[in-house]
């Protein structure tokens, strides 16, 4: 993944909730991201957060798919398109995540 121009993301246009945790993978890659996907509101903040360079477009839409390709790829090549911050790629973590977690945890308990 850490060697590809771009990583694809493909949803069923169908699926309009939760992110899929392939996209966590490619977002801890550090490399752009094509997001051929439904309609889930959940995708598109994590991609904003974690920095990474994406294009976010219907799981149906082919040219809008084409197009995005398009951008990233020859970006990519151009050197205009770059990876994202790793603070970014590090928030998005299985440590980080399991991290905030254990933190929500200990305050419910500290509430109790």
């Amino acid at each position: 993944m850490r060697a590809a121009d771009v990583l694809l993301l493909l949803e069923p246009a169908e699926r309009d909730v939760g992110v899929p945790a392939k996209l966590f993978e490619y977002v801890g890659a550090g490399r752009p991201i094509l997001a051929a996907a439904g309609t889930s509101p959940h995708l598109e903040p994590v991609l904003t957060r974690s920095g990474a360079p994406y294009r976010l477009v219907g799981a149906a839409d082919v040219a809008g798919i084409r197009r995005a390709l398009l951008e990233l790829v020859n970006g990519v090549a151009a050197g205009t398109i770059v990876p994202g911050p790793e603070q970014g790629r590090q928030e998005f973590t299985r440590e980080a995540m399991a991290g905030r977690l254990a933190a929500m945890l200990d305050e419910l308990i500290a509430r109790r």
